[in-house]
């Protein structure tokens, strides 16, 4: 196969997918394409949390058989460094930062887009802090943080790129490429929080939508007073989560309608998620329980 497409979609739910079950609409595309493909129903995240998820997707080990999570080992190989040496030309997109080059997963690509040349200040400075602080400094810069978003509503520094921006990069890539075997991956952060879709998302259903700086707010009541959230707010953030996910679905249908134009029928396509989310079914929000975690970075 000359023609390979990797699509992930970070923190989302095998349950809130049509295929799988869903009863709401929020999955028609990846339905379309997974009714023509194969669908692997018993596939499981090594665990609840990017660092620790990716290195099985892209280089097929455990973490801790390398030492552990904190980056890719350079005793690793990853998947794009095996499609480069075969000769494919290779792209990456995404605006993780834990597959982003600091992490070493800038290795055997030809293109390589992580948010870094395109963040703010703010941006980089949350991103360098979480990477090299430790202690009592990132325990003030922390709270400080929090403090914004449960009080003012603020997203300080966000550096996820939006999954339009996302795959119009993407789609760049796959016109450039030709009839050159190629290897693209696609990574999406809509669907991972907070959750801010588009207004016309959200319309489909909420009766009225949600401000950013509230939709921010009832994220920091969910990671610090979950006994606190009400019946109302809790069928809200469920409601913001399918819009999230209905509006990645519809870039990824708008991706695989490029590659289709572009590439013809005679492609591979593999998609799934990093992980899912926890909505308070253990007594926590989020990927993984941060204060289960020896991490000193917060949940992210």
């Amino acid at each position: 196969m000359e023609k390979v497409l990797l699509v992930t979609i970070d923190s989302l739910r095998a349950d809130h997918v049509g295929y799988h079950g869903y009863e709401r609409d929020v999955t028609p595309n990846i339905d379309e394409h997974a009714a023509r493909g194969s669908r692997f129903t018993n596939a499981h995240s090594h665990v609840g949390g990017t660092r620790f998820s990716f290195p099985g997707i892209l280089t097929g080990v455990t973490p801790m058989m390398y030492g552990g999570h904190e980056r890719i080992s350079a005793d690793q190989t990853l998947v794009s460094e095996v499609f480069h040496d075969a000769g494919y030309r290779t792209g990456g997109f995404h605006s993780n930062l834990y597959v982003s080059g600091q992490f070493g997963y800038d290795r055997g690509w030809d293109e390589f887009f992580d948010s870094a040349p395109d963040e703010s200040a703010t941006s980089k400075f949350r991103k360098w802090a979480k990477t090299n602080l430790d202690g009592v400094v990132l325990d003030v810069l922390k709270k400080g943080y929090d403090f914004l978003e449960s009080s003012q509503g603020m997203n300080v520094g966000s550096y996820h790129v939006p999954a339009d921006e996302m795959t119009d990069r993407a789609i760049e890539f796959v016109e450039d490429t030709g009839d050159d075997p190629t290897f693209a991956w696609v990574h999406y952060m809509d669907v991972h929080h907070p959750f801010l879709p588009p207004e016309e998302y959200q319309r489909e259903f909420l009766d009225e939508p949600v401000s950013h700086e509230e939709s921010i707010r009832l994220r920091r009541k969910f990671i610090e007073n979950p006994d606190d959230v009400t019946d109302e707010e809790y069928q809200t953030f469920i409601d913001l989560y399918d819009a999230e996910i209905k509006f990645n679905d519809a870039e990824v249908g708008r991706l695989l309608d490029a590659v289709e134009h572009e590439w013809g029928d005679d492609y591979l396509l593999a998609l799934t998620a990093d992980h899912g989310d926890h909505f308070l079914e253990h007594g926590y929000f989020g990927a993984h329980d941060c204060s289960r975690s020896r991490t000193t970075s917060p949940c992210s």
